[in-house]
């Protein structure tokens, strides 16, 4: 328990989660270990009186306006499908993910997320990978390096709302994929806070808002370098 808060609510003892807002996207490896348990004690789930009572038990989720930019976590759950003989027959990511879509269609209609200039959405697990080599996560072996059921629940619901970008991590390394054909929204994925041997990177993404513009900074803590920055324009949402 300490470790966690250190490592979650006073990194470096600077005790930030103190004096500014915190919101936590949970990751696969909050569902097991021995340590998963005990995260409802640090990290309590959102109140239930915050949303409709069809959403109480998405403790994780959140839509926020912070400024210009409305802020939506959303939960990958698990990096294996539900039916893998690794749990049982005890996972159902399934239908958390399916009620998490129709928490979004709302949460993205809701009037102060919808007249915000910028939409940024969180998750752990990437939600598209174009190498052909990437698990999907609903494979018979191996685990998801990308989530393709939550991209098919939940990236139409990006393109309807024109969300600018989803921030992911899971992978320990840097990657930034540009919007293209058939996909209008960017997707960021950073992180590796476990792994720092040599040859590892450590990031922090740093985001704000200057003369409407959305600029992401992404640091490398290891090298003290920057490993990319990247600038978004308002979108009207749809």
């Amino acid at each position: 328990m300490p470790k966690m808060i250190q490592s979650l609510l006073n990194p470096g003892k600077s005790g930030f989660a103190a004096s500014r807002p915190f919101l936590y996207t949970p990751g696969n490896h909050d569902y097991r270990g021995l340590l998963a348990r005990e995260l409802p004690r640090l990290l309590m789930t959102r109140e239930p009186t915050e949303r409709d009572s069809r959403y109480w038990t998405l403790g994780r989720n959140y839509a926020v306006r912070q400024g210009d930019i409305a802020l939506i976590g959303l939960d990958t759950g698990e990096d294996k499908p539900d039916w893998r003989q690794e749990w049982g027959g005890l996972a159902q990511f399934e239908p958390y993910r399916k009620l998490q879509a129709r928490w979004l269609a709302d949460a993205l209609e809701r009037p102060e997320i919808k007249a915000a200039p910028f939409a940024v959405a969180f998750c752990h697990i990437p939600l598209f990978d174009d190498s052909p080599k990437a698990n999907p996560g609903d494979s018979a072996e191996g685990f998801a390096s990308w989530q393709r059921p939550c991209h098919d629940l939940w990236a139409p619901l990006f393109e309807k709302h024109s969300v600018q970008l989803a921030v992911c991590a899971h992978t320990h390394k840097y990657r930034f994929d540009a919007p293209k054909d058939g996909r209008t929204w960017a997707q960021l994925v950073a992180g590796s806070g476990c792994d720092t041997k040599p040859g590892r990177e450590l990031t922090v993404i740093e985001g704000k808002v200057v003369n409407r513009t959305l600029t992401l900074t992404v640091h490398d803590l290891i090298s003290k370098s920057v490993l990319g920055e990247f600038a978004f324009q308002p979108q009207k949402r749809g």
